[in-house]
């Protein structure tokens, strides 16, 4: 947890804690997709965007998105890209050759901000 400030009123001490790394409450939809659309073979490159919608205010969202593939019952963070990538103008993305061949799903993780909740995407089915 972040420091507190502390206000000193009339010789009384009044603490607020720190909004440091606080997550807002507006809500977003965070959508997930990749391309080629050509059938996955190890080794090729992919794009995968996540497009952050802010369904409840005006600001622009910020913060990160972490990209994962699901394996077995879970989900791993993608690698080979910089992974969490940062949202900038609704989206960010990660270009990488680390997908197993095959169908694979796909989900973003979208970090929140001082104004948007955490989200998770739909799973994105990629083949």
């Amino acid at each position: 947890m972040g420091a507190a400030a502390v206000l000193m009123v009339a010789g009384v001490s009044l603490m607020a804690p720190s909004s440091a790394g606080a997550v807002g409450t507006g809500t977003t939809t965070v959508t997930t997709s990749a391309g080629p659309s050509s059938p996955q073979i190890m080794g090729t490159s992919v794009t995968i965007s996540a497009t952050i919608s802010n369904q409840s205010l005006v600001d622009t969202p910020t913060g990160t998105v972490t990209f994962e593939y699901k394996i077995g019952a879970g989900y791993n963070a993608v690698t080979g890209c910089t992974n969490p990538a940062t949202v900038s103008s609704n989206t960010a993305s990660c270009v990488t050759t680390g997908l197993p061949a095959g169908t694979t799903s796909l989900e973003s993780v979208y970090s929140g901000d001082t104004n948007y909740v955490t989200e998770t995407s739909l799973p994105f089915t990629y083949s």
